[in-house]
């Protein structure tokens, strides 16, 4: 059996669409019943094994550490085992313009697509914009940095991109794509294949990620703010309210029906708005070690850490990786259109924490977990013997745990739906949600500490 194969059918593929694009013949994109975009394998079509190659969570395709040594170890740059290599680090915002204002974060990602476009290095971005037939997000290609400004925040949706790369081959130019780290590490693996798309691809920008959304993430908010899921016709994860004086991450959900009318509410406010409990993860996300984006040329993520989080206008963390983005960004910063402070390569984990202890020892701990149940996982790059946090057995199951919270959300999820019930999906809840809250996150450390006094 090929290993994307095995992907497909034990639920480990993200819809990237890079097998699509390379055997166009053998396989295709499309939503399954958890609203995940997802490869399947067309009926009679036989696979040439080139989109092995391709698959992100493919052991037959290059890892994360192969494909940037590859890309970057010529260079000379520093390497971390986590950030993995960087030429410059910083954190800090845009301080011209409105990028700040009307983008995610320090605005970081529009403004470096508008330089680009200035500075006549790209003709093309390829980003995820609003709207069209099949989605409420999609990747598209804009051809000026005017066209690229209406689409310049964070996008919580499926997307594949096997038609934008089909777009690169048939139109000349100079790209700058910017993706989440599986799909900058499948382009990366495209573009061994494909001459061409090697050569137009300039630039590209990689986003630290927690995870991958299904559109039940979106459906969610929009049943809580009154909009059925068939009448969302547009929504904004971070949307900022002028008069916000909260922490960066106590943004707002902005959802909008078919019929224009426009409901607001901050986050905190709704059921499942916790990135950590994974509500409607991929089931690939939880089996990803690459938290900064370690193939792209550039990586941006959110300060999470003081003084930038308490700042409610948000600021980026920015790890350079190319030589020639960190001279366009450090001018800036001297000219004082940018607002940046280097950083040294802790503050930089230290903003993601959770997420390296979540995708780093909780890898490591879910894919024992599936070897000792004799069920198949991706191959990942690290060991029990390089666990970076904790090894007790409590943490371990937790980190199991999260994994099977996440995949009940969709499935009691998928059935509310079908059933117009939406109460049905968190009376089900309940039970798991008791589990994780007041079991494994019981507090353990105080009784213990009773217990001691008690026998002094």
């Amino acid at each position: 059996m090929s290993d994307i194969k095995k992907v497909i059918d034990n639920g480990y593929c993200v819809g990237c669409g890079a097998c699509a694009f390379v055997e166009p013949k053998a396989y295709i994109i499309k939503f399954n019943e958890y609203g995940e975009k997802s490869a399947y394998q067309v009926s009679k079509g036989k696979s040439n094994g080139q989109a092995d190659k391709v698959c992100p969570f493919s052991s037959s395709s290059k890892d994360e550490s192969k494909v940037a040594d590859e890309n970057f170890q010529k260079e000379g740059f520093l390497h971390d085992s986590v950030i993995g290599y960087h030429h410059a680090l910083y954190a800090g915002h845009v301080a011209e313009g409105e990028f700040r204002g009307k983008g995610s974060s320090g605005g970081m990602v529009s403004w470096l697509i508008n330089e680009l476009f200035s500075l006549n290095e790209i003709d093309y971005v390829i980003h995820v914009k609003a709207g069209n037939s099949k989605g409420l997000f999609a990747y598209s290609i804009s051809g000026s940095a005017d066209e690229a400004r209406k689409s310049t925040k964070s996008q919580y949706y499926p997307i594949s991109m096997e038609g934008v790369l089909r777009e690169i081959k048939s139109q000349k130019g100079q790209y700058f794509f910017v993706g989440l780290p599986c799909f900058i590490k499948a382009l990366k693996n495209v573009a061994l294949l494909d001459e061409l798309i090697k050569q137009r691809v300039k630039f590209t920008a990689g986003l630290v990620c927690g995870h991958l959304k299904s559109t039940f993430f979106s459906y969610n908010y929009s049943i809580q703010l009154g909009i059925a899921p068939d009448d969302l016709s547009k929504i904004d994860y971070r949307y900022m309210e002028n008069e916000h004086d909260g922490a960066a991450n106590q943004y707002f959900i902005k959802a909008t029906d078919k019929d224009g009318n426009v409901r607001v509410k901050q986050n905190i406010d709704f059921y499942g708005y916790l990135w950590g409990h994974g509500f409607f993860k991929y089931k690939a996300c939880d089996y990803c070690d690459d938290i900064f984006s370690e193939t792209a040329d550039i990586c941006f993520g959110d300060a999470w850490v003081e003084p930038y989080v308490s700042d409610p206008a948000g600021d980026n963390i920015i790890i350079v990786r190319n030589k020639g983005l960190e001279r366009i960004i450090s001018s800036a910063s001297i000219e004082g259109r940018l607002k940046l402070d280097l950083q040294n390569k802790d503050n930089i984990k230290k903003s993601q924490e959770a997420g390296i202890r979540h995708r780093r020892d909780g890898v490591i701990a879910r894919t024992s977990f599936k070897k000792m149940v004799k069920k198949w996982s991706p191959t990942k790059r690290f060991t029990s013997a390089e666990y970076i946090g904790r090894h007790d057995l409590l943490q371990k199951i937790i980190y199991v745990y999260r994994e099977f919270m996440s995949q009940r959300s969709r499935e009691y999820f998928r059935v509310a739906l079908e059933q117009g019930d939406y109460k049905l999906f968190r009376n089900k809840m309940k039970l798991v949600m008791f589990v994780y809250n007041k079991i494994l996150y019981f507090p353990f450390k105080k009784i213990k500490i009773k217990l001691i006094r008690l026998f002094k």
